[in-house]
């Protein structure tokens, strides 16, 4: 359906812009690392809308599907990985349940001892407290677009190889 939508939205509850800078605000203020909402808008046509949405911009970093392309070795992907298994704890723990929590909505900066930061909260979900199920279906979220994305050498892992590495708690650098 999103492909034939384009980049419209059927003009129905709350606007993206708007949810997306309520659950920023809300994340933020339960201490996930979110780039801040500067601006919004909505262009209405129709039963559609059009959106724009300005966030502050995080220098230096990429998404976690480009850092884990850019390692040639089995160390530093694991550190990636574990830098954003952290990030989806916190998210849980904060109550923050990403619903489309995706290798491409984390971004991370090169150097391994930066915390990771999460995108695109519009359709996110704040729950009034720790959830280990929200936790476990982002979890399986992330997992299925890690094992679209690949490898950068093109080997295929499977789920519970990524699922172990996303739940290690660090790994040297």
């Amino acid at each position: 359906m999103a492909m034939h939508m384009e980049d419209r939205y059927l003009r129905v509850g709350r606007p993206r812009p708007f949810r997306e800078l309520e659950a920023s605000c809300l994340a933020r203020g339960r201490g996930i690392r979110t780039p801040a909402v500067v601006a919004g808008a909505t262009y209405l046509d129709g039963p559609y809308y059009r959106c724009d949405l300005v966030t502050e911009v995080v220098p230096g970093v990429r998404t976690l599907a480009d850092l884990l392309h850019q390692h040639d070795g089995t160390r530093g992907w694991l550190v990636t990985m574990a830098r954003a298994g952290t990030l989806v704890r916190a998210l849980a723990e904060a109550g923050v349940f990403h619903i489309d929590l995706n290798a491409r909505n984390i971004l991370m900066a090169d150097d391994p001892t930066d915390d990771a930061w999460v995108v695109d909260l519009d359709r996110a979900r704040i729950l009034p407290r720790a959830s280990s199920s929200a936790s476990e279906r982002m979890q399986i979220r992330l997992t299925r677009s890690i094992v679209k994305i690949g490898t950068p050498t093109g080997e295929h892992l499977r789920d519970a190889e990524i699922a172990a590495a996303l739940t290690t708690s660090s790994v040297e650098p």
